[in-house]
C-alpha cells in the first residue's frame, strides 16, 4: 500500500490518466520484496515512464542515456551466437556432448589448420583437418568427434600449436586441478560446454543501472578477498576457489551495506600470468573467464549473487591491445599465443602495430576481428550475467584506424541484446561524441570518466591547507560538463589507476588516506568524508574503491588487498558507516538519477567559509533537495545560504555528525525544537534562504523538502 501511495503522489493531478498504472504499482506491492526504498523507486519509475520523456530537459535528450531509458531488446540472445568456437551438435542420453563443430577465424587460404587435443589423443592416431566454410571461407571448420566437457586442445596453424582464441577456458593449473585432479601447467583452451554441463541457470537478471544513480566500487578480485574473514577462515582455501568463496562468504551482503549498486571487476578475462593487478590488463584470449579463480560455472553463480543483491557486476575489458608474449615454460604466450595467426600476406590477423604498453593493437579495420571482440564481450553478458563493462583505453581505440567504427558497432550490439548494460569507455573528456545518442552519429557509451574532477580538484586541492582550497573552481569543474554537453561523466575521488601510478604520471600513487594524509587521522577522516560527499552528489555517476571508505594507506600496487581490520577502530568503523548510508541515499533517490540532471546542481560557492552547496531536484514528484558540503577543517554555526525557492521548510535527512557517525548531533537536538524553514532574507545572490544551526568540520548535510 505504501508503494501504491508514493506512486499516486508522483502523478498528482495526473492520477487518473495513469490510473491503471497505479492498479499495477498496488498489486507489485504483494510481492516479497525484501526492502522497500530504492525497489519502489525503481517500481514507481518503471510504471510511470511515460511522464519521464515529457519532463526530461530537451538539453539531456543527445544523450544515448536518454535514448535508452525505456528501450527493449531489439533481438533474442536466444538467437545469438558468436562467430567461432565449440558448437555441440550432438548429445548422448544423458544430455552429454559427444560431437561438434569448430569453427575458426583463418582468413588466409594458405594455412593448414588441425585440431589436437584430448578428443583425438593428441593427434596420436592423426589430426582433425578443418577446411573453408562454405558460408564464409574466412572461418575454417570440422566436425569433432568423442569430445566431453572440459576436454583439451590445440590448434595446430601450419604444424604449430596454439591456444583457441575463442574457447570459453584457457586452462590454468588450478583448473586443471579441479577438472583433472593435478595441477599441470600446460596452456590448453578447453572445451566448456555452456549450454550442458557446464551451464548455470541464473535466479535473477542483471541488474538495470538505467533509472538510479550508480555508485561503483572497483577491485581486483584477489584483493577483495584475501583479508575477508568468514567464520575461521581467512580468505578462500586456494585460489581456485576465490569465485565460490566469493558467493558464499557474506562478502556481497556486505558490501551491499556500503549502498553500492555496482561493482567493477579488474579484467577477469584470461590474462598474462602474475599476482599483480596490472597482469589483468593482459588479456589474451577475450571469451575466456580466467580459470584461475574458478570456473565459467561458478564464476556465473557469483554473478548471479551479486544480481540477486541489487548489486551490477562490470567487467573491466581490454579491447584496445593484447600481449604477444608472457608466461613461462609450456604456458609461453610467445609460442601459443594469437599473434601467431597470419593473414595470407604474412601479416598478423588480429594486429601488429605496437602499443605503448609493448602490446599489439587489435586491428580494426579487419570486420572479422572486430566480430571477435564483440562476440566476446556478448558472450558475457548471455552466459553470465554482466551488467556493465568498463572499456580501457577507449581514446587509445578511437586514435586507431577503424577503432570509432568498431566501438560503434560493438555499442549498438550490446543496446541490441540488452539496452540496460552500462558502458563506461575510459576516457577523460574533451569528446561529447563518446556519449552521445547513438541516433545522432554518437558512440553510444553509457559514461565517460571525468578527469578535471580528479586531476583538477582532488589532486591538487584534497592535499593542501583549507585556506589554499579555491572553491571558484570546483564550481567551474561542476558547471561545465553541462555546458560542454559532457554531463554523463563519472566522478571519482580515487581509482585504481591513481592508487597506483605515481607522481610521475599527474596521480597521486597512492589510496587517498595518504595522499591527504599530513599527520592528523581526523584531517583524513574529514577529506574522505567530504571530498566523496562532493563527488557522489555533484553527479549521477560516481566511483571509489573499498580501500578509500576503510581509510587504508599506502598503494595499491604494495598493498592492495582491503584490509578490514581497519574497521576495528570506532573512528573509521563510524565513516564507513556514514559513507555507505550516504551511498545508500544517493543511489536510491531519483533526485540524483541522471535524467534528472540540470545545469544549476551547483546551489552556490561560498570561498570565505569553504562551502559547497548543491540542489538536487526530481522533476516528476517535483521534489527537491540541497546538499550543504563544509570542506574546511572549522565548524561554523548558524550558516546561512541561498535558496532560489520561497516558502516551506526542509528536514535534515543525513547528518554527518549524527550520533550513528561518532558526533555531536547538535542538529538533530536544534530541528527537533524548530524546523529550517526558507525565510525571506537574502543570501548568495539568492532572494531566500535557509540557516542551518551547526556545520561541523568537514561535515555533509542532506536536507528534503517537507
Amino acid at each position: 500500500m505504501k508503494l501504491f501511495l508514493d506512486c499516486t503522489f508522483v502523478v498528482e493531478d495526473r492520477m487518473k490518466k495513469y490510473l491503471p498504472l497505479m492498479i499495477l504499482a498496488l498489486i507489485s506491492t504483494l510481492a516479497p520484496w525484501n526492502s522497500y526504498g530504492a525497489r519502489a523507486s525503481t517500481i514507481c519509475n518503471n510504471l510511470l515512464s511515460p511522464l519521464n520523456m515529457e519532463l526530461v530537459l530537451p538539453d539531456l535528450k543527445q544523450y544515448e542515456l536518454i535514448r535508452i531509458l525505456d528501450l527493449k531488446p531489439a533481438k533474442d540472445f536466444k538467437n545469438f551466437a558468436p562467430a567461432e568456437g565449440i558448437f555441440v551438435t550432438q548429445r548422448d542420453g544423458q544430455g552429454h556432448a559427444t560431437e561438434a563443430t569448430i569453427r575458426v577465424l583463418a582468413d588466409n587460404p594458405n594455412e593448414v589448420v588441425e585440431v589436437v587435443g584430448d578428443f583425438n589423443s593428441w593427434g596420436l592416431h592423426g589430426t582433425l583437418h578443418l577446411h573453408p566454410d562454405p558460408a564464409d571461407p574466412r572461418y575454417v571448420i570440422g566436425n569433432m568427434t568423442n569430445i566431453f566437457h572440459g576436454m583439451q586442445y590445440r590448434l595446430l596453424i601450419n604444424g604449430q600449436q596454439l591456444i583457441d582464441p575463442a574457447a570459453l577456458v584457457q586452462a590454468t593449473p588450478e583448473f586443471n586441478l579441479k577438472m583433472k585432479g593435478n595441477a599441470e601447467p600446460y596452456l590448453n583452451s578447453a572445451f566448456w560446454d555452456i549450454e550442458g554441463q557446464g551451464k548455470y541457470i541464473p535466479k535473477s537478471k542483471p541488474v538495470d543501472l538505467r533509472r538510479s544513480a550508480v555508485a561503483v566500487t572497483e577491485i581486483d578480485i584477489a584483493a577483495l578477498v584475501k583479508n575477508w574473514r568468514h567464520g575461521n577462515q581467512v580468505g578462500p582455501k586456494s585460489r581456485g576457489e576465490t569465485y565460490n568463496f566469493v558467493t558464499q562468504s557474506g562478502i556481497i551482503p556486505f558490501l551491499k551495506s556500503w549502498g553500492i549498486n555496482a561493482i567493477e571487476f579488474l579484467p577477469l578475462t584470461a590474462s598474462v600470468d602474475g599476482d599483480v593487478w596490472s597482469y589483468r590488463y593482459l588479456n589474451f584470449a577475450p571469451f575466456a573467464v580466467d580459470s584461475r579463480w574458478g570456473t565459467p560455472k561458478e564464476f556465473a553463480r557469483m554473478v548471479d549473487a551479486f544480481n540477486q543483491a541489487g548489486i551490477a557486476v562490470v567487467l573491466d575489458v581490454v579491447p584496445a591491445h593484447f600481449p604477444y608474449y608472457g608466461n613461462q615454460g609450456p604456458r609461453d604466450l610467445s609460442k601459443l599465443g594469437m599473434q601467431n595467426f597470419r593473414k595470407a600476406d604474412g601479416r598478423s590477423l588480429f594486429g601488429e602495430t605496437k602499443s605503448e604498453w609493448d602490446t599489439r593493437r587489435y586491428d580494426f579495420q579487419n570486420p572479422y576481428v572486430r566480430r571477435y571482440l564483440i562476440d566476446g564481450m556478448l558472450n558475457a553478458i548471455k552466459y553470465y550475467g554482466i551488467g556493465g563493462f568498463r572499456i580501457d583505453n577507449y581514446m587509445g581505440i578511437q586514435a586507431q584506424p577503424g577503432g570509432v567504427q568498431f566501438l560503434k558497432e560493438l555499442i549498438s550490439e550490446i543496446r541490441a541484446y540488452a539496452p540496460a548494460t552500462w558502458i563506461n569507455g575510459e576516457t577523460f573528456g574533451g569528446d561529447n561524441s563518446v556519449t552521445r545518442s547513438l541516433d545522432l552519429g554518437g558512440q553510444g557509451a553509457s559514461t565517460h570518466n571525468y578527469g578535471d574532477f580528479f586531476f583538477g580538484a582532488v589532486y591538487p586541492f584534497a592535499k593542501r591547507r583549507t585556506e589554499e582550497l579555491d572553491m571558484n573552481v570546483l564550481r567551474n569543474i561542476i558547471r561545465s560538463p553541462y555546458g560542454w554537453k559532457e554531463s554523463a561523466t563519472l566522478y571519482n575521488v580515487t581509482n585504481h589507476d591513481e592508487a597506483s601510478n605515481g607522481t610521475g604520471g599527474g596521480a597521486n600513487g597512492a589510496y587517498f588516506a595518504s595522499l591527504v594524509s599530513g599527520g592528523r587521522k581526523e584531517d583524513m577522516i574529514g577529506k574522505t568524508r567530504a571530498w566523496s560527499a562532493l563527488g557522489m552528489l555533484a553527479s549521477s555517476f560516481y566511483l571509489d574503491m573499498p580501500q578509500l571508505r576503510i581509510l587504508q594507506q599506502g598503494t595499491f600496487y604494495k598493498n592492495a588487498a582491503v584490509e578490514y581490520d581497519l574497521l576495528n577502530d570506532p573512528d573509521i568503523s563510524h565513516l564507513a558507516q556514514y559513507l555507505g548510508d550516504l551511498t545508500q541515499y544517493y543511489t536510491s533517490h531519483p533526485e540524483f538519477a541522471f535524467y534528472n540532471t540540470h545545469p544549476d546542481i551547483e546551489n552556490h560557492v561560498d570561498n570565505d567559509h569553504k562551502v559547497a552547496t548543491l540542489h538536487r531536484i526530481d522533476r516528476q514528484s517535483n521534489r527537491d533537495l540541497y546538499a550543504v558540503i563544509n570542506m574546511g577543517h572549522h565548524e561554523i554555526r548558524n550558516y546561512r545560504f541561498g535558496v532560489p525557492s520561497e516558502g516551506g521548510s526542509y528536514a535534515i535527512v543525513l547528518d554527518s555528525s549524527g550520533a550513528k557517525y561518532g558526533g555531536p548531533n547538535e542538529n538533530a537536538r536544534v530541528t527537533q525544537q524548530r524546523p529550517l524553514s526558507v525565510e525571506n532574507i537574502g543570501a548568495h545572490g539568492r532572494s531566500h534562504s535557509l540557516n542551518l544551526p551547526y556545520l561541523p568540520p568537514y561535515g555533509v548535510l542532506i536536507l528534503e523538502k517537507r
